[in-house]
């Protein structure tokens, strides 16, 4: 009696030992593969139960944003649904407060482009992603033109460019570091400039997603002055010239037409003059 005791004693030590320090405890966790090492040695490994290998990736709504966009990325794996500890990583930091399956993020800015990493702790080991990297194209505004080097008497159109989110915009212009007045339009049109307008202008656009500026933009107005006494001289010459070339022309035909009458007048004055015999 007392060894069958003993025995029974023995017997339920080793089951409770070989149940603690089997790697069928968590049969969740099974890792089965029977064709290399590594498999985990318990019966329950089965065609059924078989797991090539636990992974976490990353999914996107969209990995390249704009200003303004929502960034929303999501964890995805194939532990089993156990006791899971999420985590996520920015540029190999651990971002703070972020212990979801889903990471959300609204009206994003530019800071947050950069390279993102999700891991995942659970019973059956810690696991992470892969690095996955996120651009956010940051707002720009921009002028666009018509032609950046005009002449007096041109139009000059300027229009203000820019990928801000359609909502309310507030435009506005600045010639020299000074706001134009009246003008609150994507388009600055001004007829038939003069050399005045010429300078830097700047476009300036106020929105809910902030307020945001062009690079200086060089116009540059040809002066016509300088043409104009050229064009003027030289035609001032042209008629002097002309007109001397006229004048000469009608002199040197007044000169011929006294000429003519002069020898006409002597010819008449011999003929009109009385003939007188010579004395013998």
């Amino acid at each position: 009696m007392v060894v069958r005791g003993v025995t029974l004693y023995l017997l339920l030590g080793y089951l409770i030992k070989a149940g603690a320090t089997s790697t069928c405890a968590n049969n969740v966790c099974l890792r089965c593969n029977t064709t290399a090492t590594g498999a985990d040695p318990c019966e329950l490994c089965n065609a059924t139960q078989c797991i090539s290998g636990f992974q976490v990736s990353i999914s996107s709504n969209d990995s390249k944003l704009v200003e303004g966009d929502d960034l929303i990325l999501t964890c995805v794996h194939n532990l089993p649904d156990v006791n899971h500890t999420f985590g996520w990583k920015m540029n190999g930091v651990t971002i703070q407060d972020q212990n979801e399956s889903e990471l959300h993020d609204k009206k994003v800015l530019s800071n947050k482009a950069g390279t993102y990493i999700c891991f995942v702790e659970s019973l059956c080991g810690n696991y992470q992603s892969l690095p996955y990297v996120v651009a956010v194209e940051s707002f720009q505004v921009s002028i666009s033109s018509n032609d950046f080097k005009l002449v007096e008497g041109d139009d000059l159109i300027l229009t203000c460019v820019h990928n801000l989110p359609d909502v309310n915009h507030t435009f506005g212009w600045k010639m020299n570091g000074v706001t134009i007045q009246d003008q609150n339009e994507s388009e600055l049109h001004d007829k038939k400039v003069l050399s005045n307008k010429a300078g830097t202008y700047i476009c300036f656009v106020e929105s809910l997603c902030g307020n945001y500026q062009s690079l200086p933009h060089v116009v540059a107005v040809e002066n016509n002055s300088l043409l104009l006494l050229v064009v003027c001289g030289v035609s001032a010459l042209v008629l002097v010239l002309v007109m001397g070339l006229v004048m000469k022309f009608k002199l040197k035909r007044d000169n011929a037409k006294h000429r003519e009458r002069m020898r006409q007048k002597a010819t008449v004055e011999q003929r009109a003059a009385p003939f007188t015999p010579r004395e013998s």
